[in-house]
């Protein structure tokens, strides 16, 4: 699994939609029903993993048909500057789009780096 490795990538993005019960972690956002709807829309069995189900089609179906600010984007916990791990999924999260914009703009409003 090179997911570990990407955690950015499409499979990247299912396994932690998944670990994060298909919603956004800062607020809430659910994609169950879209989800939900993508699965009988390609006639899945329903009693399937999800994960499973969550392959990298469904994932690229889910981010065309979301509305363009509630697309999940993973996003680093600990930014990379601070210390954070930029592989694995120990430091990586699902949020949507809007919350992502504003946790990187809070982010990036503190003091910049004099360049040398």
């Amino acid at each position: 699994m090179y997911a570990f490795l990407n955690p950015q990538s499409n499979e990247g993005v299912a396994i932690l939609l998944a670990r994060q019960l298909y919603k956004c972690r800062d607020c809430s956002y659910d994609w169950n029903p879209l989800v939900d709807l993508l699965i009988n829309e390609k006639g899945l069995n329903k009693n399937l993993d999800r994960i499973t189900e969550c392959n990298i089609r469904l994932i690229k179906r889910l981010k065309r048909r979301v509305e363009e600010g509630r697309k999940p984007e993973v996003d680093h916990i600990l930014a990379i500057k601070d210390g954070g791990a930029s592989i694995g999924f120990e430091n990586h999260q699902i949020l949507c789009c809007l919350c992502h914009k504003a946790k990187t703009k809070i982010g990036n409003s503190g003091p910049r780096k004099k360049k040398v």
